[in-house]
């Protein structure tokens, strides 16, 4: 997930996209007007998906993953900011191969061959 980049999103009024994004990406607005609903989650056992409209400079935090569709009210400059950690099987993924290297050197210096 580190070598994700920011994407950026040109809309012409009445065009909609949609983006699978991680949770915790930044979503800003750099002109314009867009209309955002956000990844579907679970409010209350029922399904609910929330829809805002932002205008220039503007920005909304992603908490959930899924899909984040954009429409354009006006003509719209949007960036799209991964979230700057790391998702936690990376870490994880990390962290294990790290053990596992320390536990080897420790192995290696105390049963020379």
């Amino acid at each position: 997930m580190d070598d994700r980049k920011m994407i950026e999103i040109s809309l012409e009024a009445g065009e909609s996209r949609r983006f699978l994004i991680e949770g915790g990406s930044t979503l800003l607005i750099v002109s314009g007007c867009a209309g955002v609903r956000s990844p579907f989650g679970w409010l209350a056992e029922s399904i609910h998906q929330s829809r805002e409209v932002l205008d220039a400079e503007e920005h909304l935090v992603i908490d959930r993953c899924g899909w984040l569709e954009f429409s354009g009210v006006s003509a719209t400059r949007i960036v799209l900011i991964p979230p700057a950690t790391r998702s936690l099987w990376s870490a994880v993924g990390r962290c294990l191969g790290e053990m596992l290297l320390t536990d080897r050197s420790t192995a290696t210096s105390q049963n020379p061959r």
